[in-house]
């Protein structure tokens, strides 16, 4: 056997693998793009339409109060439907903004004492417990957790508005 050198050698080609990986950069700004554009008209719309609902909370509110007694009982169930249901949609736009601002933000974790949080859901949906004469009962204490509060406080108080809007008893 000769002495000499020796020499191997793999090639691969890496055309198709280069090709994928721009497929997926651009695909990647694409969709960058439009989240910007997502959140940008989630906020645009979310600020047209809390105007008209202040309004129509507020009339119907007052219509109630100065027009109340003049009212049969139906007209009367009647504008309460209606402050309720534009209640009930502010209280979605706020969580739709609510959403768009999470998406945004990497968790931040902390750690949280969950009666704190179901004492501030509490108190952001006092209005909408006391109108359906909701009681929430919490078997306290509850743990403390590592945990993001913004979205646990989100998970409570999605969990605790759907137990009212959604049950009859």
């Amino acid at each position: 056997v000769d002495e000499g050198v020796l020499v191997i050698s793999i090639i691969r080609d890496l055309t198709e693998r280069k090709r994928a990986e721009e497929e997926l950069r651009v695909q990647k700004a694409l969709l960058e793009r439009k989240v910007r554009e997502m959140d940008d008209f989630v906020h645009v719309v979310s600020h047209d339409l809390k105007e008209p609902l202040r309004g129509i909370e507020a009339f119907s509110g007052f219509l109630l109060e100065d027009y109340g007694t003049k009212l049969d009982e139906q007209g009367v169930r009647y504008l309460g439907f209606l402050k309720q249901a534009a209640v009930r949609m502010k209280d979605l736009i706020h969580d739709l903004l609510t959403l768009a601002s999470i998406s945004k933000k990497e968790p931040t974790f902390q750690t949280v004492e969950l009666d704190r949080v179901v004492d501030r859901v509490r108190q952001d949906l006092e209005f909408s417990i006391h109108a359906k004469g909701a009681e929430i009962q919490v078997r306290s204490p509850l743990p403390t957790v590592r945990c993001d509060p913004t979205r646990m406080g989100e998970v409570f108080k999605n969990l605790v508005s759907n137990a009212i809007k959604f049950n009859r008893s």
